[in-house]
């Protein structure tokens, strides 16, 4: 699992995506939806895919990204923790 901060270069400050969770919510609007859009076309040009439900949620070779993008197959499944027999 991973985190990723979006900050606008020039001045280092976040970019906002305030709003309802679901990504192309209607009642988004102005810089919201205008870095909600970006975020879309730049995440989408480099293979992830968008679970549509949250603005913030981006797969990129599990099951999830697997469905949403139609790939033949995940290119990772579940992954045990250390000490701890794999997940069924």
């Amino acid at each position: 699992m991973g985190a990723l901060r979006i900050v606008y270069s020039a001045t280092g400050s976040h970019l906002p995506m305030a709003g309802p969770p679901r990504t192309d919510h209607e009642s988004v609007t102005g810089a919201d939806r205008e870095n909600r859009a970006l975020l879309c076309t730049v995440m989408n040009a480099a293979g992830f895919s968008n679970y549509e439900e949250e603005w913030w949620h981006w797969s990129y070779g599990d099951s999830g990204w697997r469905l949403r993008a139609n790939h033949e197959k995940a290119i990772y499944g579940r992954v045990a923790r250390p000490g701890r027999a794999r997940a069924g």
